[in-house]
């Protein structure tokens, strides 16, 4: 009795300490903003991305409790689901790090209902929905790990690990890759089956929470779309009084997007000015307001709705006839 009585505790314990945290996991990078040189030579391990939702499972307690990327716990009603697939006596004092899928609803509903922020409980058909969620696994720490923030175990270890989990939990599908051109197949193909892409890894890595780079990469494809800008949105803290984001209508729906890397503080700069200049002027020649602009989104979810939605450049060469 007293060994279950300490599991629970180190588990509560861990759960409270995560929610204190910034960034207790290890983030991941485009695949092309890595440099070069920082990518390695191979052999990589390519994961198929799965569109879902970041959900790490502190396991070792009477219930499994999922916890959000920003340490949170997720909406309470989750665990019990959870606990079919990943029971705790499968996976003691590990924290199994997966995606959370349901096909059955869109990626804006299942995040709606899992929220950590969430208030009201599900509604006997939303409780029915949530039958048919699941977990794809594709790394796992020690509670000790998740507490130092790095595991030196590498990659490869880890992932073995992973396989080795006797739970219903599915584990990602993915392959080694030997060369880039390897890598860019496999993401390719992941695409044009309609997935949202690939996760790349470096085998020989550890882990290190916080780290954003080399050791965990993406390569998703892109939705692009050249829409016409309805208002503008000045930003907080060092973007004061700097044009930050932009509005725009897609299949009737509106909404804000963030100015996007290319976006120097010169060219922010002089965006801002010329708005400014043109409110008090009236003569709407330099407004980014009415200009169709060139945006980029990680794909369209079901609802029509453009995800992560990024505003690149300016299409001078267009017209409001030729909006997307």
């Amino acid at each position: 009795m007293s060994k279950v009585t300490t599991e629970v505790s180190d588990q509560d314990s861990l759960v409270k300490w995560l929610a204190g945290q910034d960034k207790p996991w290890q983030l991941v990078k485009h695949w092309e903003d890595v440099p070069v040189a920082k990518r390695g030579r191979g052999p990589w391990w390519c994961e198929i991305k799965y569109d879902g939702v970041f959900c790490a499972v502190v396991v070792g307690g009477k219930m499994p409790i999922a916890v959000s990327r920003t340490g949170k716990t997720f909406w309470h009603e989750l665990n019990t689901k959870l606990l079919s697939l990943c029971p705790p006596d499968s996976t003691i004092g590990q924290v199994l790090i997966c995606e959370l899928i349901n096909s059955q609803i869109s990626l804006e509903e299942l995040s709606g209902l899992v929220n950590p922020n969430r208030v009201n409980v599900w509604t006997p058909v939303q409780e029915q929905t949530m039958q048919g969620v699941d977990l794809v696994a594709h790394d796992i720490l020690t509670y000790d790990e998740v507490r130092l923030g790095c595991s030196h175990k590498t990659q490869a270890i880890r992932r073995s690990e992973v396989d080795a989990l006797h739970t219903r939990v599915r584990k990602a599908l993915g392959q080694l890759a030997h060369t880039w051109e390897d890598v860019a197949s496999f993401a390719l193909a992941a695409i044009e089956k309609k997935l949202e892409g690939i996760v790349v890894k470096q085998p020989d890595a550890d882990y290190a929470a916080g780290h954003k780079g080399y050791r965990v990469m993406k390569w998703v494809g892109d939705l692009n779309v050249d829409l016409k800008c309805l208002a503008v949105e000045t930003g907080k803290g060092k973007r004061t009084g700097q044009i930050a984001r932009l509005q725009f209508k897609y299949k009737g729906k509106l909404f804000w997007a963030d100015l996007g890397a290319g976006w120097t503080d010169a060219k922010r700069i002089e965006l801002t000015g010329n708005w400014a200049c043109d409110l008090i002027t009236k003569s709407g020649v330099h407004t980014p307001v009415g200009k169709i602009f060139h945006l980029s989104a990680l794909q369209e979810s079901s609802k029509g709705v453009l995800r992560l939605p990024k505003v690149n450049e300016l299409r001078i060469d267009k017209f409001e006839e030729d909006e997307t």
